[in-house]
């Protein structure tokens, strides 16, 4: 059986695709993303819907600041502004990203491994081969 990832459908894109790109680095037990890219071999038990393949495509460029820890290098993205920084910890409580913004930055933490594939025989499902080279917006470093 290939392991699957579920993702939170309220959280902004950047932060799903975040989350499910930790959760391709700990299954792969490898620590960054550039490392992955060069070698995506240990993702062969690993599968991916095509949405969420698309996710990981439109994202790459913001991906390639993921860690795995110590320390856990991850994302938090603002769902008002839709800008995001780099943390290490925890995410800031307000927007320090956009003068003016409301939001509250979502961290994007690992995503959960589903118990059982997908049961549907016609379900698309692809295996992950190579990351995507897309690119994101321009990471701001935030400090916690």
């Amino acid at each position: 059986m290939q392991a699957t990832f579920a993702l939170d459908p309220d959280a902004p894109p950047l932060t799903q695709a975040a989350s499910l790109a930790l959760a391709l680095l700990r299954a792969a037990k490898i620590r960054t993303w550039a490392e992955l890219v060069v070698d995506p071999a240990p993702l062969a038990a690993v599968s991916v819907t095509p949405e969420q393949m698309a996710l990981l495509n439109t994202h790459a460029g913001a991906l390639t600041t993921l860690r795995v820890g110590p320390p856990m290098v991850t994302l938090a993205v603002c769902p008002e502004c839709s800008r995001f920084t780099i943390v290490s910890g925890q995410a800031a409580t307000s927007c320090p990203l956009t003068l003016g913004c409301t939001g509250k930055p979502q961290r994007a933490s690992t995503a959960a491994r589903l118990k059982a594939a997908p049961t549907a025989k016609d379900a698309p499902v692809e295996t992950v081969d190579a990351a995507g080279r897309a690119r994101s917006g321009d990471p701001h470093i935030h400090q916690s």
